[in-house]
């Protein structure tokens, strides 16, 4: 009986470990590598992006997208961002730091999302959202 509780208390560390949150976030650049900002960091590079911030939440992944609103557009359905912007968890009354898994999957869906686009004759990177 006593080696059961041990199991399914390391069981439960085990999963709790699993789901702690990274203290960070993921911020990119259309073009660049992603970073990530960890800490204090965090209200410094949101403060950068300006009075105009908008979320959009990407699509079955509880995760959303913070740039700034003047850095993007819609056309055809899809939200084109063309200016910095920070991946993060989307809590239920705000926004929270990301898991590890979920900064490896922020990775890939800005990877994926990434779209070279050319407007009068000139090219530059977006990511684009549906």
């Amino acid at each position: 009986m006593f080696e059961d509780t041990i199991k399914k208390l390391n069981n439960c560390l085990e999963e709790l470990d699993k789901k702690t949150v990274a203290d960070g976030i993921l911020y990119q650049k259309a073009g660049e590598d992603p970073k990530i900002i960890r800490g204090e960091d965090i209200d410094k590079e949101v403060i950068k992006l300006g009075l105009f911030l908008e979320l959009h939440e990407i699509k079955y992944t509880g995760l959303v997208a913070v740039y700034d609103s003047r850095k993007s557009f819609n056309l055809g359905g899809k939200k084109y961002v063309f200016g910095p912007l920070m991946i993060m968890h989307k809590g239920e009354k705000n926004t929270e730091c990301l898991t590890e898994d979920e900064i490896c999957c922020s990775a890939i869906i800005l990877m994926d999302a990434e779209v070279k686009l050319s407007y009068d004759g000139t090219e530059f990177r977006a990511f684009e959202f549906n």
